[in-house]
């Protein structure tokens, strides 16, 4: 009997992080497609990697062959749809759940937004990363010992 495989996103994000890694190497641009489209297949309930490997095959022929059309697309029409496929990826469970563990979470959670809002991402994710350690690093700390009083 076929056991149904488990979904492991860290290995989703290892495999961005060295694709992101690579493509710098030869003057590529990172992208987070493959977040959204695991979203979408998982929404679908794909079974194989085949549906990953399809809608690669099926961006690259767009790419290449109606390449100069999709560039004519004016940006606030693609900014619409990323926002209409932010708001169907969101999971409000899972976000109200992350804002009630702990209140240093919470933090770094709505700071690393509003940072990558108000500034852009990568320095979302720098302050995002810097939040996350300096928390990390307090509570790792030992208590300060008060000197004695006479």
């Amino acid at each position: 009997m076929h056991q149904k495989a488990r979904y492991e996103p860290n290995r989703e994000l290892f495999g961005q992080g060295l694709a992101t890694a690579l493509a710098s190497m030869f003057g590529g641009m990172p992208a987070t497609g493959a977040i959204a489209r695991t979203r979408v297949n998982v929404r679908a309930q794909a079974q194989t990697r085949l549906s990953a490997m399809l809608h690669a095959v099926v961006l690259v022929a767009i790419a290449l062959l109606a390449g100069q059309w999709v560039a004519e697309i004016p940006g606030a029409a693609i900014a619409g749809v990323l926002l209409g496929t932010s708001y169907r990826i969101l999971n409000p469970q899972a976000l109200a759940r992350a804002l009630r563990t702990t209140k240093s979470q919470a933090a770094v959670l709505l700071l690393t937004a509003l940072a990558t809002l108000a500034i852009d991402l990568i320095w979302g994710i720098a302050i995002g990363i810097t939040l996350y350690a300096a928390f990390a690093w307090q509570q790792a700390a030992p208590p300060s010992a008060d000197p004695p009083r006479h």
